[in-house]
């Protein structure tokens, strides 16, 4: 269950929405994390956002009846550049803290290149493969905007690997929208082996002509179905 959830929170956080329209100056929103109907965690969610720059800050912490067994706390953050109404990072940020580890991301960019990835702690072996001056790939956080944007898929880096998030499925039902995304083309940037242990991740939110955060998020893990809801 540990390692499930850490590398469950890992991939996730990874996910990023709004609670209300593009067109607001600032805004905030909570989620609680359920496994089953377990209460494992809760997520606070900031945007800042204006006609040309963003920033997103994200904050993991645990609770529930688990919160003894294992303890876990996290911030995520990603700022850059609104563009043709597209997110383009230049910088993304990730500190992970639990009991027996801390762990930690640092990636910058430049011109929509992979510039700089610093690493807490560090990698001891070279990477398998390379990632520096890499174009077009976005940190997860930026991803996921993008994706709320009607993209429908975004090539993504968050530290460690590289993936693709796809949407493969949209539905609209009584004026809410779902949408089902798959991650395909994952390459480990630091591991022999290539193994995507994310499977999907689907969202509901109401149709608008702005963005909305959605109210309902599952994610398929592990053979897990981790389940955000909007306090």
């Amino acid at each position: 269950m540990k390692l499930i959830f850490n590398k469950f929170i890992f991939s996730f956080l990874s996910i990023v929405f709004f609670s209300s329209f593009v067109s607001a100056k600032e805004m905030h929103s909570e989620y609680i994390i359920e496994v089953g109907k377990i209460d494992v965690g809760k997520v606070f969610w900031s945007i800042t956002l204006d006609a040309t720059k963003y920033k997103t800050f994200i904050k993991l912490e645990d609770r529930g009846i688990f919160s003894g067994l294992y303890s876990f706390n996290g911030t995520y953050s990603t700022e850059g550049r609104y563009i043709n109404n597209s997110f383009v990072p230049s910088s993304y940020t990730q500190k992970w803290v639990t009991k027996s580890k801390k762990r930690g991301v640092e990636l910058y960019f430049t011109n929509g290149v992979v510039s700089k990835l610093n690493l807490i702690p560090g990698e001891e072996l070279p990477p398998k493969i390379e990632y520096l001056g890499v174009s077009n790939a976005i940190d997860p956080l930026s991803s996921f905007l993008n994706i709320l944007k009607n993209n429908n898929s975004s090539e993504t880096i968050d530290g460690r690997r590289f993936y693709k998030m796809v949407v493969e499925n949209k539905d609209i039902k009584n004026n809410i929208i779902t949408k089902n995304i798959n991650i395909k083309e994952y390459l480990n940037i630091w591991a022999d082996h290539n193994n995507n242990d994310l499977n999907s991740i689907q969202f509901e939110h109401i149709n608008d002509s702005g963005l909305i955060l959605p109210h309902k998020i599952k994610i398929k893990f592990k053979g897990l179905v981790f389940k955000l809801s909007k306090i």
